[in-house]
Parts: structure tokens; sequence; C-alpha cells
């Protein structure tokens, strides 16, 4: 099933990953070199009425969530076909490897659970914790829905991407599954305002 595959695709997307030098600190990464801009997600938290001093918090965890990928080999990350259930736990394990990263910078800790509860689902079943709904934070659960559809309209080196109108189909299908209604619906209000058609131009700019 396609829909339910591209979903899944967030988890292992090498964009992040390869967004993190080697010759530098993992907290060195910019939004231009990021798949889908940090600024992105702030539209999105901006239409849900996030309050302006938390939306640094949210702006600097959209940057970091995938920082614990930097333990994932490429490997895994760039593989061309599906992945063995090993290959898929170690992926499962980037954001405990974020939050232990950004756990030793006092001032980053506010950002720690948008990197620790971005694969959480509203239904209960993503991970690490399980948790679900409202328990999940919101900065999660808008970088949940954000990092999806930019997972769904990127191309992979096992699929192309997805069209707007496709990936959009997709957030609704799985909303209150996988993710958010709320943010679901905040989104698609962006997309029919036109100003989705904005992110995607930034992201390929």
């Amino acid at each position: 099933m396609v829909g339910t595959r591209a979903l899944a695709e967030a988890e292992r997307d090498p964009s992040s990953r390869s967004a993190i030098s080697p010759k530098n600190s993992p907290l060195l990464c910019t939004a231009k070199t990021i798949s889908f801009p940090s600024s992105n997600f702030l539209v999105i938290a901006k239409k849900m009425g996030i309050e302006e001093e938390d939306l640094f918090i949210i702006e600097i965890g959209a940057l970091l969530h995938d920082v614990g990928k930097i333990g994932v080999p490429d490997a895994i990350l760039h593989k061309p076909g599906p992945l063995v259930v090993e290959e898929y736990q170690q992926i499962q394990e980037h954001p405990q490897k974020g939050k232990k990263i950004l756990n030793n910078i006092t001032y980053l800790a506010q950002a720690i659970p948008c990197v620790l509860h971005h694969h959480e689902r509203f239904d209960g079943k993503g991970y690490p914790e399980k948790i679900s709904g409202t328990d999940i934070p919101l900065p999660g659960r808008i970088i949940s829905v954000a990092d999806a559809f930019d997972a769904m309209t990127s191309d992979r080196p096992y699929r192309i991407r997805m069209s707007i109108e496709q990936a959009i189909g997709e957030l609704n299908k799985n909303s209150g599954k996988q993710f958010d209604p709320k943010v679901v619906d905040a989104f698609v209000k962006i997309w029919k305002s036109g100003d989705l058609l904005q992110l995607m131009t930034s992201k390929e700019g």
C-alpha cells in the first residue's frame, strides 16, 4: 500500500541526517540544508494560534528533530528497498538518541519534546513511549504532520514523490489515527489558502 508506506518514510528520511556535517557539532544544522525548512513548521504553529514565546522552541525543535539519526548508518537511511526488522529497530532508536544529545545542552532542553515525540501516533501506536492524543506534546504533533508531508512529497531512492493533493489525502485519511486532527486541519487550511505552494517553492529553492 503506497499511502501507508509513504507515511512511514519520515522515519528513515536521510535528508535530515545529511544536513549534519561530521566536521561539526550535530547542532550546527542550517534550515536551508534540511529538506523541509524549520520556518515552515512555524506556519503550522502560527495557524494553530501558538503563542509567540513558544514559536522559538518549535523552530529549534523542528530543526533538530532528527538529530539522533547521526547514530543511524547511511546504508539504512539510503537503502533502496524495504528495511528488515533489525534495521527498522535502529531507525526507531533515533528519538532517544536525539534526546540524549540535547540532555547535555541546558539551553536546548525545551526542544526535547520535539525530538523525542515526533514519531508518536495520535492513536498511541507510535514510539518511543506509545503515548496518545494530547498526551503527546503539541510540538511533536505538529512536526509529525509536517515531516510526513515532506517525506511523501520528496523523491526517495525507493520511489518517486507524491503530488501535494495525494499527500494531503493521506494526511486526511490518517487524521485521528497517526495524526492529530487539529494539526491536520490547520495544515489543510494552509493548503487551501494557497500558502502551501509558497512552502513548496521555499523547499525547492
